[in-house]
């Protein structure tokens, strides 16, 4: 690990916009950046949608309790016999 205290703090500190730019300069590097960030957004699209149907699932699901605790005590009468 570097310390970023001492005489070379505020250099070191100022390397960290040099990545944006050199993305900016090179084409290649910008299209994969851009590939990147969409893929980011995506798979956020992706998974909210997957937060909003298991949502959907438990909802449904705890309505249908006392409908599932009866279709349950079917099923085991009917294991009994």
């Amino acid at each position: 690990m570097i310390p970023t205290t001492g005489p070379f703090a505020v250099p070191r500190a100022l390397r960290v916009p040099r990545v944006p730019r050199l993305i900016s300069v090179v084409p290649s590097t910008r299209k994969v950046v851009t590939g990147l960030l969409s893929l980011i957004i995506f798979v956020a699209g992706v998974m909210t949608g997957e937060a909003v149907l298991n949502l959907f699932i438990a909802v449904v699901v705890s309505g249908m309790e006392d409908e599932l605790r009866a279709l349950r005590a079917e099923v085991s009468a009917l294991r009994q016999r």
